[in-house]
């Protein structure tokens, strides 16, 4: 697995960064949510809190997604089991080293923080060839709502750059693995396509921020 980035913390309770004993900027998820129109942010927060808000249920699936990659598993509450059932028989998380899980990583140079979901690396036993993928986990409340939720290509963007930055890691394939009650859809999309969307959401996001 890759080697923590020893001078990175996250405070999770403010959710900022702090890279070398200085306070990032910003977070990956800020930058991308520059976007969202005002109706979405007030559905967001309306969704967020609660036993079945978004924030619970996304928390304690990405926590048993951890202990499911890295073999400690992680006790979850039998309701989001249908959840987990789903992503435990996905292809994209068996035969798989798995080189980084809840991975925190930054980008000094513009002063941004995130932390990745998942990195694993499949290698054919035939031809030995190695094939990398960068992924990110989404869950959604129900089947019908797998349809409108869009791949995090931006999000994915931002950590491939930083993955750069720090590893010089060559990544075959991003994907956005949404999971609903019993369902899961995987979106894949070409690493240059997310490299793409995250400059371009940092040009609109830096473009709004105040010239000191």
């Amino acid at each position: 697995m890759l080697e923590p980035l020893a001078d990175l913390q996250l405070f999770e309770a403010s959710h900022l960064y702090r890279y070398k004993g200085d306070w990032l900027n910003c977070s990956v998820s800020e930058v991308v949510g520059k976007d969202l129109t005002p109706f979405a942010r007030q559905m967001i927060e309306q969704t967020k809190d609660g036993p079945e808000g978004w924030a619970e249920r996304g928390k304690s699936i990405h926590e048993w997604l951890r202990g499911f990659l890295t073999g400690e598993p992680v006790e979850t509450d039998e309701r989001w089991k249908p959840w987990t059932d789903v992503l435990a028989k996905q292809e994209i998380f068996s035969d798989n080293e798995v080189l980084a899980c809840e991975y925190l990583i930054c980008d000094p140079e513009r002063s941004v923080g995130g932390q990745l979901d998942f990195l694993v690396r499949t290698i054919d036993v035939e031809t030995g060839w190695h094939s990398v993928t960068l992924g990110d986990l989404k869950t959604v409340k129900t089947t019908k709502a797998l349809s409108g939720r869009k791949p995090a290509t931006a999000q994915l963007g931002a950590y491939l750059r930083m993955l750069n930055e720090h590893h010089r890691l060559y990544i075959n394939k991003c994907v956005t693995v949404i999971s609903a009650p019993g369902r899961c859809k995987i979106i894949e999309k070409d690493p240059d396509e997310c490299y793409l969307a995250w400059d371009e959401a940092w040009a609109r996001y830096s473009a709004g921020q105040p010239d000191f």
